[in-house]
């Protein structure tokens, strides 16, 4: 788990094409339940926090997400002979408790870290190639007139109130300078 673009997608394909995992992505999952192409076509679906769809879509997003992850769980439960990765979404953290509490109980339940250094890059990654936010809370404070700016102050707040979510749920955290490093590899990580 962790933020949007952090690198979760590519970890858990890696898992998957290599060491043969099976592999629940759930934003191609939700991708795939809403008739999108792939992830940016879902952002296109949520839509921005200040526009009118935004509230209902995403609150559908949720629901999708919330269904598809349960899926996972009682999956790689009952399939414990299996390797199965789960590749949550950024929004992870708004899931039921119920559901939070599974993934915690997971033994490598991992939080791929962010470095603070990069919330620039991220933001311009992030306005270049939309991926799929819930803003929560924060989604009121956005209008069409004042995006760019607000994003730029509230996605550092979006990230330290996940960040806070993130550490409780995983098990295992990667500092962004390791998961990052050239030639990293998660299964020798996890030991």
């Amino acid at each position: 788990m962790g933020m949007s673009g952090i690198g979760k997608s590519y970890h858990a394909q890696k898992l998957k094409h290599i060491r043969g995992y099976t592999l629940f992505s759930i934003d191609d999952m939700i991708a795939k339940e809403l008739g999108e192409g792939d992830v940016h076509d879902v952002a296109s679906f949520l839509g921005e926090p200040y526009e009118e769809k935004y509230k209902e879509n995403s609150k559908k997003y949720l629901e999708l997400e919330e269904r598809f992850t349960k899926e996972a769980i009682e999956y790689a439960k009952l399939n414990k002979d299996k390797k199965v990765v789960i590749d949550t979404t950024g929004s992870v953290i708004y899931l039921s408790d119920e559901l939070l509490n599974e993934l915690r109980s997971f033994p490598k339940t991992i939080f791929l870290e962010t470095d603070n250094t990069l919330i620039k890059q991220m933001i311009r990654h992030y306005l270049l190639e939309p991926k799929p936010v819930i803003w929560g809370e924060l989604a009121r404070d956005f209008t069409a007139e004042n995006y760019k700016e607000k994003l730029t102050h509230l996605y550092p707040i979006l990230l330290q109130s996940r960040v806070e979510k993130y550490v409780s749920i995983s098990r295992i955290r990667i500092p962004f300078i390791k998961h990052k490093e050239k030639g990293f590899n998660l299964i020798e990580a996890l030991g």
